[in-house]
Parts: structure tokens; C-alpha cells; sequence
């Protein structure tokens, strides 16, 4: 079945219409929340900002990538196609959020146990809410003379104190991207 150039929107069946809207809301709200739980992930990386900018932008360049390639499904009115630019914005937010969250899953099945043993707390560290942030809870912690922030939550927070020991592994990466986490 073959399109007309110049067709309107409300002459395209119901079930495309709807089929499209599903989609690009999917692709949306899908992005967003994998880009939140990639986000939440890595919060106690070593580099958590550079992580989220090499993959955010492999994940936009790749997104944008399939938008250009599936315009000619998704475009399926004139209205469609003269926005298409601002719909693929929908699109590649999907992908940002996939390759996030794939890079972080895979990043931690790479990583290899290096040590675990007890470091000291050498301060507590609360950021309370903002307008666009939420609060915040975390401790820092001497690992061999160095110190290294690591988020906790709440509950966690309130429990310890400065100078107390706490039990955290370090994780060696293939790819570069080192982390620490907490053990139980």
C-alpha cells in the first residue's frame, strides 16, 4: 500500500495512527525510565559523568541513526513528515536510554572483584532537596589514602557515623569504567 504524498493525517487508518503514537510514546517513556535506572546504577562509579556522556551520546548518534532510517514508517502524513525532526527527538531518546542501561549491565558483568575489605568513613555528606534535585545521602571513604565518594540511602545514612569501618569491594572494569559497591 502505497502513501500519497500530500495526505492528511485523519485520511491514515486508526490502527497506524495508533500503532505510530505507540512508538514513539514507548520509545519516550521507555528511554527515559532505562536512562533512570542506568543513571541510578552508576552513581557510585568512579567516573559516573563521563560514563553517562559516552554512552548518552553513542546512544543519541545511534538513535538519530534509526529515526532517519525508519522515517518512512513512521511518517505517515504530511503533518508527520514536516515535524519528523522534532518526533525523532522521541526516538533517539529511546536509544539513549537503552544503550545506558545496556552499557552499565554489561560494564558490570565485565567488572572483576579486585578486593574487598573494611575502609574508614571519613565524612558524611547530605545535599538537602531542590527545585530540580532530589535529596541527597552519601558518605566518603578512604581507600588507600584516597577518598571516594559513595551514595547511600537514607536509612544507611543514618545509621553510621564518621569513622566507623564499612565493608565495600572494588570492582575492576574491561572497559574502564570502575566502581565500588557495598556489600550486605
Amino acid at each position: 500500500m502505497k502513501k500519497k504524498k500530500g495526505q492528511p493525517f485523519e485520511s491514515v487508518s486508526p490502527q497506524k495512527r495508533v500503532l505510530v503514537l505507540i512508538v514513539l510514546l514507548g520509545s519516550f517513556i521507555g528511554g527515559g525510565m532505562t536512562a533512570g535506572i542506568a543513571v541510578n546504577n552508576i552513581r557510585n562509579y568512579n567516573n559516573p559523568l563521563l560514563f553517562g556522556i559516552t554512552f548518552g551520546t553513542i546512544g543519541l548518534l545511534v538513535g538519530l541513526y534509526a529515526a532517519k532510517k525508519l522515517k518512512p514508517i513512521i511518517a505517515i502524513s504530511q503533518q508527520l513528515r514536516q515535524y519528523y525532526n522534532q518526533l525523532s527527538i522521541f526516538i533517539a531518546i529511546g536509544f539513549i536510554g537503552l544503550t545506558m542501561l545496556l552499557a552499565q549491565q554489561a560494564n558490570t558483568l565485565l567488572s572483576i572483584e579486585e578486593k574487598c575489605d573494611n575502609y574508614s568513613i571519613t565524612k558524611k555528606i547530605y545535599k538537602p532537596r531542590r527545585v530540580r534535585r532530589k535529596e541527597f545521602f552519601a558518605i566518603l571513604i578512604n581507600i588507600e589514602g584516597r577518598s571516594h565518594r559513595f551514595s547511600t540511602k537514607y536509612d544507611y545514612w543514618q545509621k553510621i557515623s564518621v569513622g566507623q569501618k564499612v565493608n565495600v569491594c572494588i570492582y575492576k572494569s574491561q572497559i574502564g569504567f570502575d566502581f565500588v559497591k557495598r556489600t550486605k
